[in-house]
This record gives C-alpha cells, structure tokens and sequence, in this order.
C-alpha cells in the first residue's frame, strides 16, 4: 500500500508514457539550456492529450520493432538541419555559436525563434514545420509535374491546418496521400533546405547581436484550444529580420549545385509563408501575422530575391510570376473558408484526395491500423 502510494505521488507518472526516468529527472532540475529544452517539449506534450497519444504511439512502435533497444524521447526529434547548418559554416563561425543551446519543438509558428534561458540562448523551430513545408510545396510545384489543382488546393488547406493546429500530426501513421516518388522527393529535398535556412536566419540574430534583452516579448505556445506554456522569445526590428535573411544566405560554405538548390528552395520558403499569412488576413484580419516582429512573408521574399537574382541568374518576370501564383492561391483560400470555415478550422485529418485514388491510396482506420 505504501508502495503503491508513493508511486501515485511521484509526478513522473504524468511523464512515463513517453519519457524515461533519467530524462523526466533532468526535466525536472535542469542545469544547463539542453535541460530546459527537454523541459519545454514534455511539458508541451504532457499538456495536449492530441500530441500525448501521438508520443505513446511513437515508444509503442519503437518498443514493438526494437525489443532490445531502450526507447530515448529526445531521438524522435530531428538535428539534421542544424547538423547540416553547423558541419558547412567556417571555423570562425562554429566557434562564435559554442555556446548556443538548440533543437525543435512543438509551436503554433512557421518561423524559429530564439528563447531567453537562465543559462544560455535557446534556438528553435517548429517540429510540425516538416508537415507545413512538405504540403505547402506540393501545391507550388512546377506546372510540368501535373500535380492537378484539386490536391493543390487541398495541400495548402493541410499546411494552413497544420500551422493552425486544426489538423492531427499523426502524419506517420496516417498519411495524407500518395505522393508520387519523384515528386516526393524534390519536396523533402526542398523541405531540408528550408529548414537549414530557417536554422540558419535563428543563428544570423545572434550573430548580428540582435539578442537584447530589452526587446524580450512573452509568447503562448499552443495546440489549438489547449494553452501550453509561456515563453520568453527575442523579438527584433523589421530590418533585423531582413538582414538576418541575408545573413542566413552568406553563411554557408557549400557547392554552388547544392547552393542553387538552397537559394530556390528559400524562395519557395517565403512564397509558402505569404499564402498563409495571406490565409490569416482572412481568418485574423485583426491580428495578421506577427505584424509586430517579422515584415511580411512578401517584403522578404523582394529582400531575398534581390539578393539571389544574380546569383541564380533570375529575372523580373520570374518575381512578378511568383507573386502571381501567391496571390491566385490566396484567393483561392479566402473563398473557401468564406464557404467551409467551420469545417475547415476542426480539429482531425485532411488528405489530399478520397480513398484508394492515385492521389490517396487505401484509406487507413483510426485505432484500426493504426
């Protein structure tokens, strides 16, 4: 009996689902920045019972395939954007961010951001961003490719959905379609590199000394109606964003096949980014997006552009082109969620097409088969 109660009283049992013992104890006294950001993410999922099922369901599969392997919460979240960013910036570079704390979490905003620690900076980006990107891309694909407009228009409704926190994140469980692998692939490649940016626009802040602690703004993170936990971010003026972007565009030592790729894919980053906050005008006229800290999605792509032009040998049409295609999509989202909003903005899953199509492939059953 006594035993039973102590266990009913160690706060580790709101944690055991998904973290192991050692991990909830480095949570629970952090003693340095990595501690705080191991902190962050069990609080955020011990908090959305959506995200919990999700964790329990990922140790399950772990455990179910590796018998012998002991499960490790944190290895559920990918470093290969900040492995890559750090492994292809100078030695000069890679001794100036020693000190830098970083790793993704889940937030209700496509941008990174930099936390305000007792110890040191904490850099982050979304854990969802990989979702938002690859759906996002899929709907601004090259006309050669033959995405029809229907799965265009439904990628971009689960990208917004997912930034929104309406649509579930049991992406690999349930996927939301059949992407052909050609395709597929130019996606997740694309998808790499705009994180890398994103990774890389986080360090330019700090490396531009950006970081004052007088420009510090608290932020409410969040699963859609289920309020997390308070953060205190670094928030810059609209010129900083700017240069940072620019910054993120030096930094990298790399081939200039590999560059092109970077520089088209931070294009696309930022035509993704005003279709959404474009979205938002509709749904949130009064707030907008991040109006206060980040210029627009399109003030940054004129800022990025200009600076890629010669380099990616582009031209005015191109631009003009682009601006197009954003607006087209944006029209295309206001009329329907002027017709769908109720249905569109609750919470579950879109997918690309109905089942068992070329687009969809065989429907999956929730608790089912999976």
């Amino acid at each position: 009996m006594d035993k039973m109660k102590n266990i009913l009283s160690d706060d580790f049992i709101w944690y055991s689902s998904f973290m192991e013992r050692e991990k909830y104890n480095r949570m629970v006294s952090p003693k340095n920045t990595s501690d705080i950001l191991l902190q962050k993410r069990a609080e955020i999922i011990s908090n959305s019972t959506r995200l919990l099922r999700i964790f329990i369901h990922y140790r399950n599969i772990f455990t179910h395939k590796n018998p012998n392997k002991e499960w490790d919460f944190e290895n559920v979240f990918d470093t290969t954007h900040y492995d890559f960013f750090i492994s292809n910036v100078s030695v000069e570079i890679k001794n100036k961010i020693k000190g830098i704390s970083y790793g993704d979490l889940y937030s209700n905003d496509p941008n990174g951001m930099i936390m305000k620690t007792v110890h040191d900076p904490l850099i982050t980006l979304d854990s969802s961003l990989d979702y938002f990107l690859k759906y996002s891309n899929l709907a601004l694909m090259s006309e050669k490719f033959e995405v029809p407009y229907r799965i265009r228009k439904n990628g971009l409704f689960i990208a917004y959905r997912v930034m929104r926190k309406y649509e579930a994140l049991d992406f690999d469980f349930d996927p939301r379609g059949k992407i052909p692998k050609t395709i597929d692939h130019i996606i997740n490649s694309m998808v790499f590199w705009q994180k890398v940016f994103i990774t890389g626009h986080e360090f330019s802040h700090y490396l531009l000394g950006h970081l004052n602690n007088s420009n510090l703004k608290e932020m409410k993170l969040f699963m859609s109606s289920e309020e997390v936990t308070t953060f205190k971010v670094y928030n810059y003026m609209q010129q900083q964003e700017f240069d940072a972007d620019i910054h993120a565009l030096k930094l990298l030592e790399m081939s200039n096949v590999n560059y092109n790729d970077y520089g088209d894919s931070v294009i696309m980053w930022f035509c993704n980014l005003s279709i959404f906050e474009g979205a938002l005008e509709y749904t949130n006229p009064k707030i907008g997006y991040r109006r206060s800290t980040h210029p627009t999605g399109k003030e940054r792509l004129k800022n990025v552009f200009d600076f890629l032009k010669t380099k990616l040998n582009l031209d005015d049409d191109y631009y003009i082109s682009l601006l197009t295609v954003i607006d087209k999509y944006v029209k295309v989202m206001h009329t329907e969620l002027a017709l769908s909003i109720d249905e569109l903005e609750k919470y579950g899953s879109l997918y690309l097409d109905k089942p068992n199509t070329k687009w969809r492939g065989r429907e999956r059953i929730d608790r089912v088969d999976y």
